[in-house]
């Protein structure tokens, strides 16, 4: 979990152990995420204390 309100996501399916290792989104939510799960295949659910949202991730 993050104690700001970024949700950064990792590409942790290429990690190469010579290559600089950077978040693949940085996502500004409204309130600090409390809650993080995996949805169907690319979603990511979020849970901050303001609701919920439900992300597609794209890979850039």
């Amino acid at each position: 979990m993050t104690a700001d309100t970024i949700l950064r996501i990792w590409p942790l399916d290429s990690l190469d152990p010579t290559a600089p290792w950077f978040p693949l989104y940085d996502i500004d939510l409204d309130s600090p995420v409390r809650a993080l799960t995996a949805g169907p295949p690319g979603t990511v659910v979020a849970g901050t204390s303001h609701g919920l949202v439900q992300l597609r991730l794209r890979r850039p």
